[in-house]
């Protein structure tokens, strides 16, 4: 029968009834021959050799058929004969159904007339017996445009959108998977730019002992960098409307920023350099590269909960009038200018789905859960057969037409059908010396006012961390309390709590950390007040390698000046505000003009500091950015 059906397949002759449907009838009826105790075709030979000649097929499919389908149709009749004729057409199309031979009848009609089969009031058109093409993404989506079912069908519009990349939403779970490698092996703080720039993805692996923990390791960087190269592309503007540098001309991945041709392209792997993993959105001229991972995440995470946003309103139209006032106040809200959108009260928002979110630190398996795995073949493809309904163009060729309504309704109740949106928190990967360099001081002195600490506690201090290793650890912590506090920190902020309770309490740190990274007389004096001071002092233990036009010395006169007005000038204020200054002249020479005043470039640094009487009324205005060096040190001394 196989044999049979091939044939008719790849040569299917002109006839009055679709060959196809007669070789699927054949099939058909042996199946239910041999289910209900009917002779099944001695020969399948006898069939093949038929050829093409039509009325000997026909008479061979009804002579099979009512050998098989004749038998239950004369119990059926026997059993039903003292019931009303409905009851007994209603059983038997029940019975033709279970067994397949309901679909013969349809296609060929001549057989079910043989039989004496009453028809049906509603006979079920004979898809599965009918020549076919397999319907596919591309014709749904162009008859989907032609017939503007957009505004009918907002589910299926967003979802058709945006289907060709939801499969790249997967990749979310490879690269939270690697930062979470990352940020294991190189704690933030531990590097530089410089060194993370030297390092590549597999210096990582070196970091990890050797064993199951590093092949683990090593599957995980594998499938980053897979999926890396693979939905990287999707990112074209890396910051605001900028265009991602690091796309080929053919738009695949080139990391070395050079727009090269595609066979010289460089892509994701691991000899790359770790600045292009980490994810890190510190303001610069040099930071594309920290922004990689957090703009793929980003654009991932968009994809995916466009089409659950597109659900929850149509869920909302659906629901009762609570809801449909929500969406209605939603579409309205959309059609308003923004000024006049930011002035509506959010309260609104309750009625939305939870979003979950989502982190490197989320477990893995938890992770494979929320995320979605969407592949066309496997979700959407059978969704799309049970859809479509086959027929004919004007030209007679082969086309498919598609129940729009129903493939909405299946996407929503099947494909989407327990998930929900979620939301990437990226954690930020901060190098060593970004809290000098971006300026972050300057934010901790709004937020929380700051104090010098005396000279003799800070030489007190120095003394207590007897090595370099808890001196590190300690500026590591003063990082993430300086980052917090110029973000979340306020007036109500106490600035006299003791930074010692501030991180146990506040920032959650481990307590057998916090000893290691920290001594008792710190425990018990220093306070958020004193954060800033602590800070620069510990600073103060490495050199500044700024340019030698910003070292020149002062003359006697303007030194003078300076020394006199000491007395009335907040020196603290000061010192943060040149020890920005110099550590962004260390990363950026040109950043500012050795002729610029002094004055004038820490009036732009700090916008405080213009508004403050003594520097205003007292700081001379002589020095130059060039005496910026010689100004730091002897305001220090």
């Amino acid at each position: 029968l196989r044999q049979l059906s091939a044939a008719w397949l790849l040569t299917p002759p002109e006839s009055a009834f679709a060959t196809l449907d007669v070789s699927c009838a054949i099939t058909f009826a042996a199946s239910a021959s041999r289910a209900h105790g009917g002779n099944a075709p001695q020969d399948a030979d006898d069939f093949f050799h038929l050829g093409h000649n039509s009325s000997a097929i026909e008479d061979a499919v009804q002579r099979h058929v009512a050998n098989s389908v004749g038998q239950v149709h004369s119990r059926v009749r026997h059993t039903m004969e003292y019931t009303y004729q409905a009851q007994a057409e209603q059983f038997l199309g029940t019975v033709l159904r279970e067994i397949g031979a309901e679909r013969v009848l349809c296609a060929v009609p001549s057989v079910a007339a043989k039989l004496g089969a009453s028809p049906f009031a509603d006979p079920i058109e004979s898809v599965l017996w009918r020549a076919r093409i397999a319907p596919t993404l591309r014709s749904c989506a162009d008859e989907f445009a032609v017939m503007g079912g957009g505004e009918r069908h907002p589910l299926l519009s967003a979802f058709l959108r945006v289907e060709v990349q939801l499969e790249r939403v997967r990749d979310v779970v490879d690269v939270l998977g690697w930062h979470r490698v990352l940020f294991a092996a190189f704690p933030p703080g531990t590097l530089s730019r410089e060194r993370a720039s030297q390092l590549t993805n597999a210096s990582a692996l070196e970091r990890i002992p050797a064993g199951p923990a590093r092949e683990t390791a090593l599957r995980t960087l594998d499938r980053y960098c897979a999926a890396f190269n693979r939905s990287f592309v999707l990112v074209r503007q890396l910051y605001q409307c900028q265009e991602n540098p690091f796309l080929a001309k053919d738009g695949s991945v080139d990391l070395s920023g050079a727009n090269a041709e595609p066979e010289h392209a460089v892509c994701m792997s691991h000899q790359t350099p770790l600045i292009f993993s980490f994810p890190c959105m510190a303001h610069g001229e040099n930071d594309a590269t920290g922004l990689c991972t957090v703009q793929l995440l980003t654009h991932l995470q968009t994809i995916a909960n466009s089409v659950h946003e597109r659900m929850s309103v149509v869920h909302r139209a659906d629901g009762p009038p609570a809801q449909q006032a929500a969406t209605r106040r939603a579409h309205d809200r959309a059609a308003l200018p923004r000024n006049e959108v930011d002035q509506e009260d959010d309260d609104e928002d309750e009625l939305c789905t939870p979003v979950t979110t989502i982190s490197y630190r989320t477990p893995p398996q938890l992770l494979e859960r929320l995320v979605f795995d969407y592949r066309r073949e496997q979700h959407f493809l059978p969704l799309l057969a049970l859809c479509a309904r086959p027929g004919r163009d004007y030209n007679g060729r082969l086309r498919n037409t598609y129940d729009f309504g129903l493939l909405e309704e299946l996407i929503g109740s099947r494909l989407l059908a327990g998930s929900r949106p979620w939301a990437v928190h990226i954690h930020q990967y901060w190098f060593e010396g970004d809290v000098r360099r971006e300026g972050v001081l300057a934010g901790l002195r709004n937020r929380v006012p700051q104090v010098e600490l005396s000279t003799h506690v800070l030489d007190a201090l120095l003394a207590e961390l007897d090595t370099q290793d808890v001196v590190v650890r300690l500026r590591r912590v003063l990082d993430s309390c300086v980052r917090f506090l110029s973000v979340y920190g306020s007036a109500t902020t106490h600035a006299d709590l003791l930074l010692h309770r501030f991180v146990l309490d506040t920032l959650l740190f481990d307590a057998t950390q916090w000893n290691l990274s920290s001594c008792a007389l710190l425990q018990r004096t220093v306070r958020l007040k004193h954060i800033e001071s602590l800070y620069l002092h510990l600073d103060g233990q490495q050199s500044l390698d700024v340019h030698q036009d910003y070292c020149v010395a002062l003359t006697q006169g303007d030194r003078d000046r300076l020394v006199s007005v000491m007395a009335v000038l907040q020196v603290s204020t000061l010192l943060s505000a040149l020890r920005d200054v110099l550590e962004q002249l260390a990363d950026r020479q040109s950043w500012a003009a050795p002729e610029q005043s002094l004055k004038q470039l820490l009036g732009f640094v700090d916008i405080d500091l213009p508004e403050c009487a003594w520097f205003q009324d007292h700081f001379p205005e002589e020095p130059r950015v060039a005496n910026l060096m010689e100004v730091y040190r002897l305001l220090k001394n």
